[in-house]
């Protein structure tokens, strides 16, 4: 009687699991059929029952391939056309020659705060502070603080930098080669160089911080890249709020434990002696003068809002510059920087400008890294930060009218597909090919060619997106960039690696295999 009892019981669960995951599925394929624009063509929907739903869900694995299928077939020729995506949402892709138009487009039209709520999952980020406070003031401390001290703080970036570096593969100079994971190495060496540079020495050089720092980061990275691509609704709710509660405790015993003290101990000084205080080289201090200046209400403590701040801001800044600087290192050291001789061009770049310390902690210099400035954009063009840029939601009940007269409505979301555009042959011929010396190449002798630059975004790179929403920290992050890599290439010797390094791609987010090795020795430098 009692197994007959726990049979029914167990029909009953399953069946009432089985209604309910029934019922969500229904509620997707309505989700995403009521967001499908009608007037504009489709790429990789296909048709039949639940066709929106098994579309979103396929997207995970081909969104790259379906972005470029529809790029060739309606972007290229200046039309829209609309995609896919895993989260459920539709999103209308725009061809290049709309980017202006779109860049130009008041918030009350076309709004990107609503795209970065749910995709980036801005509301399930861990901080105790209404997140809106936290952008301004971190646009502040990059744009009234950081930015303005680039030049005064470089020889503090660069021995950030060399010490990172030199602790990260060794100083023995006796003609020893090692084998080091090429991707965990470069990246442990690039945070902890952007971890000093922002925090200081006292905290970079504590193992345990680090750790923490670290996790805090890279748990902030999977909250941005990845649980976006969850489906609305409680899927999305689970992991979200799981990986909340994670990145909140380790931010809780960074602030505590560690950056609380450093900050207190920063603001006393500037309490007894403000004038007396170096901002050159202590992004710190430039921190708490930037949110003494804003023109709200914290809402916490000093000290607190200061630390969230400065977490926040090494967690962005560190993810865009290690995976830009791994980029780098697989193109330069790999099968295609092989073919082009590019390890030796760089090499003899930086020997014939850095020929003593000074040079390093001059910003000339710097400016003088035309082939490394090159081969840093180059690398940018085919390896974007985000796969769309952009991307923003139709405010208007009515909706919006596109250039060409089509029709979006309230609620869509339009971007712009920035990987298809960086290899569109038409814009960069052999677009496909890493060419390290692409830009270098289109520098005009006697011109400013400003625009050529690493840190430059224009209607057609997209690296650090574009117009107002073009990223505030971009001069500092080609800086350490290019010091990172003239410094390792004139002071090491690295060995070609061994085969292409396999590149793997969930949704629109693409990574490279971090069981590389490379094989690297310190040179015996006169």
């Amino acid at each position: 009687m009692l197994a007959l009892h726990v049979q029914s019981a167990a029909v009953a669960v399953s069946a009432t699991f089985f209604f309910i995951v029934l019922l969500y599925v229904i509620f997707l394929e309505s989700f995403a059929r009521r967001r499908l624009p009608k007037g504009l063509p489709t790429v990789g929907f296909g048709s039949g029952p639940f066709f929106a739903s098994r579309a979103s869900i396929s997207q995970l694995l081909v969104t790259l391939n379906t972005v470029d299928q529809g790029y060739r077939q309606y972007g290229a020729r200046q039309h829209a056309f609309v995609i896919p995506t895993p989260s459920f949402r539709p999103l209308v892709l725009l061809p290049q020659q709309y980017v202006q138009w779109l860049a130009r487009q008041p918030e009350s039209i076309l709004d990107h705060e609503p795209v970065n709520y749910d995709r980036q999952s801005v509301k399930y980020f861990p901080f105790s502070f209404d997140f809106k406070k936290l952008q301004i003031a971190m646009k502040m401390s990059l744009t009234k603080g950081l930015n303005l001290t680039l030049d005064a703080s470089q020889p503090h970036m660069y021995k950030c930098i060399q010490d990172a570096i030199d602790s990260g593969l060794g100083t023995d100079a006796e003609g020893c080669w090692k084998e080091v994971r090429l991707i965990q190495r470069v990246r442990e060496i690039a945070d902890n160089a952007v971890i000093s540079v922002f925090l200081g020495s006292e905290l970079s050089n504590d193992k345990a911080f680090r750790r923490l720092l670290h996790h805090f980061y890279y748990g902030l990275g999977i909250l941005l890249e990845f649980v976006g691509l969850f489906p609305v609704g409680l899927l999305r709710l689970i992991v979200a709020n799981s990986l909340y509660l994670y990145l909140m405790a380790v931010k809780k015993i960074c602030i505590t434990y560690y950056l609380r003290s450093v900050i207190s101990k920063r603001i006393a000084q500037l309490d007894s002696r403000a004038n007396d205080v170096d901002e050159s080289s202590d992004f710190v201090v430039q921190c708490i003068r930037t949110v003494r200046k804003l023109e709200f209400p914290l809402g916490r403590d000093e000290a607190t809002f200061i630390s969230e701040l400065l977490m926040f801001l090494v967690a962005v800044g560190g993810l865009s510059i290690n995976s830009t600087l791994v980029a780098c290192a697989v193109h330069i050291f790999g099968h295609e920087g092989q073919q082009q001789n590019i390890y030796s061009v760089l090499r003899q770049e930086a020997e014939s400008i850095f020929k003593s310390d000074a040079d390093w902690t001059s910003p000339n210099s710097l400016e003088c890294l035309v082939n490394i400035d090159s081969c840093v954009r180059e690398t940018g063009r085919l390896n974007p930060t985000l796969a769309f840029v952009l991307t923003k939601q139709v405010i208007p009940k009515d909706g919006i009218m596109l250039p060409d007269g089509s029709h979006v409505p309230h609620g869509t979301w339009v971007g712009v597909p920035a990987e298809a555009i960086h290899t569109d042959d038409s814009i960069y011929p052999d677009a496909h090919t890493f060419d390290a010396l692409r830009f270098a190449n289109m520098r005009v002798e006697g011109k400013p060619n400003r625009s050529l630059e690493s840190s430059e975004p224009n209607d057609t790179y997209f690296f650090f997106s574009y117009g107002r929403a073009a990223c505030r920290g971009r001069w500092f992050a080609t800086r350490v960039i290019k010091l990172f890599l003239a410094y390792l290439i004139l002071h090491y010797d690295i060995k070609p690696l061994q085969g292409d390094i396999k590149k793997y791609e969930i949704a629109d987010t693409q990574f490279y295999d971090s069981t590389a090795e490379m094989v690297v020795r310190k040179r015996k430098l006169n």
